[in-house]
């Protein structure tokens, strides 16, 4: 465009811009944007409604890396409900959201929720992600924040984001009974055409944990300082990778603290022994427990928590069980070798922090529920 065709009024508004823009760039300009940067910033850090706490990259219990920091942030959200009137979420980090992980965090959400009700919670929604060859966007984080009802719990409208598979298959439940009607229904929902045995096994390995959770531990306070007294326990049931999972938590005292108060000093040396285990961490508790069969609840049709627990391992060759408690950490269960030799395993792991509560974890291949 040449310059003689240029209307005074086009003019003069290019010029404005490139007046304004001198000025943007000038050391001045820039030192005042941020003193007002940092101005907000110390009011933020200031204020008693507006505290922050960061999630980590993995919300998982699985490895001791991502166990640590999940920890560290569940922490972190009991510290902020306790002090702060508003706290926010943030989620910028996130990258994964595992299973036994997932629940906990739900589980810790929902209890400080349900007893700090004046606290509002807001939260920054998870950035999309690009994955594959063609960098699609990808809202999985997001979409299991959904599934899992943290935006419900916290009171924020949740967005439509695409669903996914491995997301979707997923059922939340809570209670705080033993009952079987709900684990019996959500089970009967995975696949109503097991076998009446399939059903059988596992809805008596279900409700015993839940059992555990609710019946069988000391109606202790949980020793995380906040004096909240919550009986509930938490469940996830679903279906991924040609396996059915069951996950059932709760933010009691834990397996370790409970043992030594519901059995003598005697029954506990005697297991450990036959075990050949001369510590007695967390983990090694953990591992007592799942054979010891006397309950707090001293009831005819219980009292066979440990062996109910373990009782799937016996029946399905390809399931396993994980136990986090604590500290502790205990795996048991069979790997299916490709030429079809079955190798029992159990493995203990001790972490360096506790969860405060307890988190059972089932998963048994689909095929052998239908033999």
């Amino acid at each position: 465009m040449k310059k003689s065709t240029v209307s005074p009024q086009l003019k003069k508004k290019i010029d404005d811009k490139r007046h304004w823009r001198s000025i943007r760039h000038t050391k001045a300009h820039e030192e005042a944007r941020l003193q007002k940067h940092k101005e907000k910033l110390y009011r933020d850090i200031r204020s008693p409604w507006a505290y922050e706490v960061i999630a980590p990259p993995k919300i998982s219990i699985y490895n001791p890396r991502d166990h640590e920091r999940t920890v560290i942030f569940l922490e972190n959200l009991r510290k902020a409900f306790s002090k702060h009137l508003k706290i926010r979420i943030c989620f910028r980090d996130t990258k994964e959201i595992a299973a036994a992980g997932g629940l906990l965090f739900i589980a810790e959400i929902d209890r400080l929720c349900t007893h700090y009700p004046h606290v509002k919670v807001d939260c920054t929604h998870p950035p999309r992600r690009h994955h594959g060859k063609f960098k699609n966007e990808s809202y999985v984080i997001e979409s299991i924040l959904n599934q899992i009802g943290f935006f419900k719990l916290i009171g924020k409208p949740e967005r439509k984001v695409q669903s996914y598979p491995t997301v979707s298959c997923w059922q939340l439940s809570q209670g705080r009974v033993a009952e079987g009607s709900i684990a019996g229904a959500l089970i009967n929902q995975i696949d109503e055409k097991l076998p009446n045995i399939a059903k059988q096994r596992l809805y008596r390995g279900a409700i015993e944990a839940i059992s555990n959770c609710v019946d069988h531990a000391y109606p202790t306070m949980r020793p995380d300082g906040l004096k909240i007294l919550d009986d509930r326990w938490w469940m996830f049931v679903g279906i991924i990778m040609d396996k059915l999972i069951i996950i059932v938590c709760d933010l009691g005292v834990g397996i370790p603290s409970t043992i030594p108060k519901n059995y003598s000093e005697a029954t506990i040396r005697a297991v450990l022994e036959f075990l050949k285990v001369s510590k007695t961490n967390d983990s090694e508790l953990i591992h007592a427990s799942t054979y010891l069969n006397k309950t707090r609840t001293k009831m005819a049709h219980r009292g066979k928590g440990g062996k109910d627990i373990r009782g799937l391992l016996d029946h399905y060759p390809g399931a396993n069980l994980g136990i986090y408690s604590n500290k502790g950490c205990f795996k048991d269960g069979n790997k299916i070798t490709k030429s079809g030799a079955k190798h029992a395993f159990a493995l203990k792991d001790e972490q360096k922090k506790s969860i405060k509560g307890t988190v059972i974890e089932w998963s048994i291949p689909i095929g052998e529920l239908s033999q």
